[in-house]
């Protein structure tokens, strides 16, 4: 993937000292888009399926999630879980800033 971004960029006529860093801002942002995106799935889809669920047991346990938004709150872990995922292939050339960020 950052190969093909890096030729993207070289097409684009960007300049050879700029293309790392342009490639790791470009996939950051693709990563950062790609959570939101799975965010927004969880939140609006998945999340609407767990509320008729659990509306329709006799169970209190699960009406209480939903009051305290539980479920909702749960939901972003998802996203996070991505860009956890995602990020060591972003920062791949940069070694260092890859490892602090794995350890925030």
């Amino acid at each position: 993937m950052r190969e093909t971004v890096e030729q993207w960029l070289r097409l684009a006529g960007l300049k050879e000292s700029a293309i790392e860093a342009s490639t790791t801002l470009v996939l950051l942002c693709a990563v950062l888009a790609l959570a939101w995106v799975v965010d927004f799935v969880v939140r609006k889809i998945l999340l609407r399926f767990a509320a008729v669920l659990a509306k329709r047991t006799r169970s209190q346990w699960d009406d209480r999630f939903l009051e305290h938004r539980a479920f909702h709150r749960g939901a972003h872990i998802v996203g996070a879980l991505v860009v956890y995922a995602l990020v060591p292939a972003v920062f791949a050339n940069w070694p260092t800033l890859n490892a602090i960020i794995r350890n925030v």
